[in-house]
């Protein structure tokens, strides 16, 4: 009988040695899961800020086109005028 409790209360103490570290590694898992959270979010953002400066990078882009289009059609504007006024005129 006495090695009978005895043995119950290694089992106990073990039993609560175990419930411990199952608290320990439950309270590690939140902490893990926190810094996750913490990552993933900060990993949005810099996808967020990413997709904002292509975006940002394709308006430059395309303003750049556009201003170069404009002083093009304005070159061909000015090489026109400037070879009607040169060009001899027919005599009648």
């Amino acid at each position: 009988m006495i090695l009978l409790t005895e043995r119950v209360d290694r089992h106990d103490a073990r039993i609560n040695d175990l419930s411990r570290e199952i608290n320990d590694v439950r309270a590690e898992i939140r902490e893990i899961h926190r810094t996750l959270d913490t990552i993933l979010s900060g990993l949005q953002h810099l996808h967020r800020e990413m997709k904002h400066q292509q975006q940002h990078a394709a308006d430059q882009h395309e303003k750049l086109i556009l201003r170069l289009d404009n002083a093009l059609l304005r070159s061909e504007r000015r090489l026109a005028s400037g070879s009607q006024i040169d060009e001899p005129r027919e005599q009648e």
